[in-house]
């Protein structure tokens, strides 16, 4: 990464050449080029001073940061993509505000914890297991599948006759 002169040394260039001397020998006496002379007598004529420009974009600034904090307190469950909306930016520019602003984005709990039972699944909760009725368990258990078929169970004589035969038992109603 290149650096720029010091304003230093800027100043005394230009003040040699100001006091009658040639850009030339300037150039030689400070060991710098020409060009970059001429450049320096136009920033100074420009902007009245020789000191260095900022280089590179400024990043833009399209949110207002009083209203991105107010708009968030107002309105705590409100997804990115929503806020993005009604800002007028993209979503991840909104969760890089937050995250400058270290505003969190964690969505409250809707339980306790230390109310659930830890023996019972929250699946099983909202839907408990029944046990099923006899005649729909099975106890052959096909081997590609490996699993339990839920049909009527047939008589034990004629599925163990067609397995006596090769044939798979196919259970029907």
């Amino acid at each position: 990464m290149s650096y720029g002169y010091s304003e230093d040394l800027r100043e005394r260039v230009l003040n040699y050449v100001d006091a009658g001397h040639s850009k030339t020998q300037a150039s030689q006496l400070f060991n710098v080029e020409r060009q970059t002379i001429y450049n320096w007598l136009a920033l100074r004529q420009l902007t009245g001073s020789v000191k260095m420009r900022r280089t590179g974009k400024k990043k833009a600034h399209k949110i207002d940061t009083q209203a991105l904090e107010q708009y968030i307190s107002q309105h705590p469950d409100a997804y990115l993509h929503e806020i993005a909306a009604v800002f007028g930016v993209t979503a991840p520019a909104i969760g890089y505000w937050c995250k400058k602003l270290k505003i969190t984005r964690k969505k409250k709990r809707r339980f306790i914890w230390s109310e659930r039972s830890k023996s019972v699944k929250p699946s099983e909760k909202k839907f408990p297991r029944l046990p099923l009725p006899p005649e729909f368990i099975s106890t052959s258990v096909a081997s590609t599948s490996k699993s339990i078929e839920l049909m009527p169970v047939q008589e034990e004589e004629s599925v163990s006759s067609e397995k006596s035969q090769g044939k798979k038992a196919v259970a029907t109603v």
